[in-house]
């Protein structure tokens, strides 16, 4: 039985977890015995109150991103995630050499944890997953311009240097390229090619999103939504004010709603709960999807044939809207426009046959490709690598 160290350190919502509960469930089958180390132990703890595997803190860079931040380049995502200086990142590393040192694991296992990587450099085998964003290549002699309209916030040239000096500090190996960052044993880029923000440079291959999604689903007769938001977005209020004017009727969750909201949204034609729904079951009664462009909600709908209306939080995120709008399954909304431009883009949006139509057609095609493989390649992978020869790792 091996030891396998499941670490997670950026990034917020459930898909991070729900994908690290599908690698540990399916290592925990085989035999193995996980150990996970998360951002956040509080947020996602319903979803592994279940589980019988340690659930421990993980150490992340916890100082909030600076106000209207925008990222040109995953460099400038890196640069507000604890990577502007070597001191601070020389601290974060030292904290996951430590819990290396406690845990003893015979394996890493990674999901958006571009500082676990580092440290487990030359030390363990290491598989890295997650999202097509999470997972850049690692072949790239600069990162692409994801915004080119947005200013680099930190050139990759000095982010680079500052891992440099991080890992002169420890006795790291020294990469010469910040992409090297994620050049681990295996990776796992897991998502549908419409999503990948790298498909232009993307020279690996994909594996499909790991959870069981939906499959094409024929909509209810009359336009109805499901609301899946956080509370703590930026311009939310505005947002559902435009949404509940729409007239459009519906359900919806919101992470940490206060009180007062609650309230008032018993005065209105929504429907709010107060746990997560099952997708299948929401989508199955709606006929459009409401959210922030989170990679597993943009996944299910496309598998079930949801068009989307979606407003943004980050990078990710907003890439993720981009690439729906091409393909024409989508509409962003943007936060500065007037509750009754919101409102009546996403009333004409809920009449869109067309719309609707894409996103069927969509989810048939991608039903066509075949049965998904879930998680088994990733836990494959780390069984192929803990049955190599390696020297006990120097901690």
């Amino acid at each position: 039985m091996a030891k396998i160290l499941i670490g997670w350190e950026s990034g917020g919502g459930f898909g991070h977890v729900t994908r690290i509960r599908l690698a540990a469930r399916e290592l925990k089958a085989r035999g193995h015995e996980p150990v996970l180390a998360l951002r956040d132990v509080v947020e996602p703890a319903p979803l592994l109150d279940r589980e019988s595997y340690p659930v421990l803190q993980g150490p992340c860079w916890s100082r909030p991103t600076p106000a209207r931040f925008a990222a040109a380049t995953f460099a400038d995502i890196l640069s507000v995630t604890g990577f502007a200086d070597a001191g601070d990142l020389s601290a974060l590393l030292r904290a996951w050499d430590g819990l290396f040192s406690v845990v003893r694991p015979d394996l890493v296992l990674a999901e958006y944890a571009p500082m676990m990587v580092l440290a487990a450099r030359g030390k363990f085998p290491t598989v890295l997953f997650g999202s097509g964003f999470t997972v850049p290549p690692a072949d790239l002699t600069l990162y692409p311009r994801l915004q080119p309209r947005v200013k680099v916030s930190m050139p990759e040239a000095e982010v680079l240097a500052v891992v440099q000096e991080a890992q002169k500090r420890r006795g790291g190996p020294v990469p010469q390229k910040l992409s090297e960052i994620f050049a681990c044993e295996r990776r796992f880029p897991c998502t549908f090619p419409e999503l990948d923000p790298y498909r232009a440079v993307r020279r690996e291959p994909l594996i499909p999103p790991l959870s069981d999604l939906p499959p094409p689903m024929k909509p209810p007769a009359k336009p109805r939504f499901f609301a899946y938001l956080a509370a703590e977005a930026h311009g939310l209020p505005r947002f559902i004010s435009g949404l509940v004017k729409s007239g459009v009727p519906g359900g919806m969750f919101l992470r940490r709603p206060a009180k007062a909201f609650k309230d008032a949204m018993k005065k209105t034609n929504v429907t709010l709960y107060e746990d997560p729904q099952p997708m299948a079951e929401v989508l199955a009664g709606s006929s459009f999807v409401v959210h922030h462009g989170g990679a597993g909600t943009s996944e299910a709908c496309l598998t079930s044939g949801r068009p989307q209306v979606l407003f943004p939080r980050h990078l990710e995120q907003s890439l993720t809207a981009r690439s729906l709008r091409t393909a024409g399954v989508a509409i962003t909304i943007g936060r500065d426009a007037a509750v009754e431009t919101m409102a009546k883009e996403i009333r004409e949006f809920a009449e869109n046959k067309a719309a609707l139509g894409r996103a069927a057609a969509l989810s048939h095609e991608i039903a066509a490709r075949g049965p998904r493989p879930g998680v088994a390649p990733i836990v494959d992978a780390c069984e192929e690598l803990l049955a190599q020869p390696r020297a006990a790792p120097v901690l």
